[in-house]
């Protein structure tokens, strides 16, 4: 591909690259572009780099960025840290906090050299607004505190899954749950609690094949599983679904130990009292039984004894 600007004769090749130098950085509508001499005077600002300061181009111009903060109400805190650690090190990237009036910012700013004969005359500064980003990492942090605390609140143990079904955050009561308590869960691992929950369990195989069946849908599960030590806990597995499709599950542990134990006793007591009732049903049908074979037996007696008394003495019967 041929260079346009190298046809050009005399110095309007130069005049060509400066002009289109200026024109893309223009266009950094969000990013403050500034040249610096080695005494740190403006020697270029875009637009952006104006709004940065709150002063136009003609103001900015040779104006030492240290001293502005001062003259200018401007607070850059950082940016002097950056221009003296570039000073030695060459190139330098910080965050910096930029307040003025009622507006409070913060960038990333890269401070880089620029070189002549391979001596630095000055420096580049560019910077980057990224309050909103911030803003909302900070967002993003307090909600994690925010489920981290809801979560340890609960009284129940309570797991998240990952889409690939491996534990990635537990409250502590899951923790006292496996038998855990007073570690770490990110010193024991996701794999290590997963073991410590499943060998916890009597039925493990069930209970692993139940949960490989169900990472693989969006249903939601409710059973009973107990452990090894007699509790019994309501195992409740609810699916995290994204647009496209499940992204993890969120399992939740009640003790129903004292609940199992009284259907358990409801259940024995109704049994023996359906025994009860049986064996009362059998006395009343024996004792049934028995009058009426008495009855029975007191006609044969009796036509028995009318029968000795019409036979006489010496029949063989009294023999």
């Amino acid at each position: 591909m041929t260079d346009a600007t190298a046809t050009t004769p005399g110095g309007t090749t130069e005049r060509t690259n400066h002009g289109l130098a200026e024109a893309v950085l223009e266009s950094f509508v969000d990013v403050a572009v500034a040249a610096v001499g080695e005494d740190l005077r403006v020697l270029f600002a875009n637009s952006a780099a104006e709004a940065f300061f709150g002063l136009s181009g003609d103001e900015l111009l040779g104006q030492s960025i240290l001293e502005l903060q001062r003259s200018r109400g401007v607070a850059v805190t950082g940016l002097a840290a950056a221009l003296g650690e570039a000073r030695h090190g060459g190139a330098a990237r910080f965050e910096v906090r930029l307040e003025r009036e009622e507006l409070h910012t913060t960038h990333d700013v890269s401070v880089r050299p620029l070189l002549e004969d391979g001596h630095p005359r000055g420096w580049v500064v560019v910077a980057v607004d990224i309050s909103r980003r911030k803003a909302a990492e900070a967002g993003l942090r307090y909600r994690e505190r925010q489920l981290t605390a809801t979560l340890d609140a609960a009284v129940d143990p309570i797991v998240v899954l990952d889409d690939q079904g491996r534990i990635s955050q537990c409250n502590d009561r899951f923790v006292q749950m496996i038998g855990a308590e007073g570690r770490l869960d990110a010193e024991l691992g996701a794999e290590r609690m997963m073991e410590l929950l499943v060998e916890k369990l009597e039925d493990r195989d069930a209970f692993v094949a139940r949960i490989d069946e169900l990472n693989r849908t969006s249903d939601e599960h409710r059973s009973d599983v107990r452990t090894v030590d007699g509790r019994v806990y309501e195992h409740h597995s609810c699916p995290l679904v994204e647009s496209d499709g499940p992204s993890g599950r969120v399992w939740t542990f009640r003790d129903v130990t004292e609940r199992d134990r009284s259907e358990r006793n409801r259940a024995r007591m109704d049994s023996e009292a359906r025994r009860a009732e049986r064996l009362q049903s059998l006395e009343v049908l024996a004792g049934g039984i028995a009058h009426d074979f008495n009855n029975l037996l007191t006609g044969v007696l009796g036509h028995a004894e009318v029968a000795q008394l019409r036979l006489k003495p010496d029949h063989p019967v009294f023999a």
